[in-house]
């Protein structure tokens, strides 16, 4: 899906947040944990917009497709 994003961070920049705790040696202080959780919250509405309420809630929490961490 193409969303746009209006915001002061985006994706590339969560991504690399998300890459260097996940797979780096360093920690990550608490403000990139917020920008991380911000935009998680950003793109859940989204998706809640885009997809409706029952296909949203339905891939959330009945298919395994929606999150896999």
């Amino acid at each position: 899906y193409k969303f746009y994003d209006y915001t002061e961070i985006g994706f590339k920049e969560i991504t690399e947040i998300f890459v260097e705790s996940k797979y780096g040696n360093r920690n990550i202080s608490d403000n990139d944990i917020l920008e991380f959780e911000k935009y998680r919250i950003n793109l859940e509405s989204k998706l809640r917009i885009h997809w409706g309420l029952r296909i949203y809630y339905y891939r959330k929490y009945v298919s395994k497709r929606y999150w896999r961490i």
